[in-house]
């Protein structure tokens, strides 16, 4: 897999990192403690937040999840419509694909996207299309960077299809979060997508629960839901 070239940073507070065919930019502040990502302010002010859906998932083509390939683009597609921000790792294949795609399909002006967001991780993939979406931070350094100060700083709202390995780490950092949050922050709303897929780690929590060591309820933390059910949940801000 090929791996492009490190994030670079300049003296006027600009990072970019490159690849063959074009530079990829961001203008901030360089680090604070609160933001260490420097997501723009825009997209980490409380209304930019509840209207924000990051979307996760299998990063890879397979014929076991083709179904659920179709709805996250679908559901991206809706909830660009809608008036939401769909933010996404910017990858080609699989969920994170359809998802990134839905989006950039609902912009009015995909060469010019405004919800269709993105944060990266350093180095890159190299299957990243930063032309149609709107990247709004510096490079995380790894995957649990990405998670914990990208998708948690810009996002109340995730949604987890099925994946690897990853996914499920994903899905467990962000339970934990909604468990331990400050006292005043609002509650993450989480929904693995996929009732069979994770009929596994619902019970796991649930046995937890019963066990007495979970320290609260399972169902306060996230929900399983099908892909058909997911619209229920995020009303039309159009209107």
């Amino acid at each position: 897999m090929m791996m492009l070239s490190p994030l670079k940073f300049n003296s006027n507070s600009q990072y970019s990192f490159k690849s063959q065919n074009n530079v990829i930019a961001f203008r901030g502040e360089i680090k604070s403690a609160d933001n260490p990502l420097a997501i723009q302010d825009q997209f980490i002010s409380s209304d930019s937040k509840s209207k924000t859906v990051t979307i996760l998932g299998s990063s890879r083509d397979a014929d076991s999840i083709k179904g659920s390939v179709a709805k996250a683009f679908d559901i991206a597609r809706t909830l660009v419509n809608r008036g939401y921000n769909v933010l996404t790792g910017c990858g080609d294949k699989g969920i994170m694909g359809a998802a990134y795609k839905g989006a950039s399909s609902a912009e009015k002006d995909p060469e010019a996207p405004e919800h269709n967001l993105a944060v990266l991780v350093n180095p890159l993939w190299g299957d990243e299309d930063t032309k149609h979406c709107k990247v709004i931070s510096k490079a995380a350094a790894s995957e649990a960077d990405r998670i914990e100060n990208g998708f948690l700083k810009a996002s109340n709202s995730f949604l987890v299809f099925p994946g690897g390995a990853c996914s499920i780490q994903e899905a467990s950092t962000l339970i934990a979060k909604n468990k331990y949050r400050p006292k005043n922050a609002p509650p993450l709303k989480i929904m693995l997508v996929g009732k069979d897929y994770y009929r596994g780690l619902k019970q796991q929590y649930e046995d937890m629960e019963k066990a007495g060591i979970l320290g609260g309820k399972a169902e306060d933390l996230f929900t399983v839901v099908d892909p058909e059910d997911v619209l229920k949940e995020f009303p039309d801000l159009q209107h």
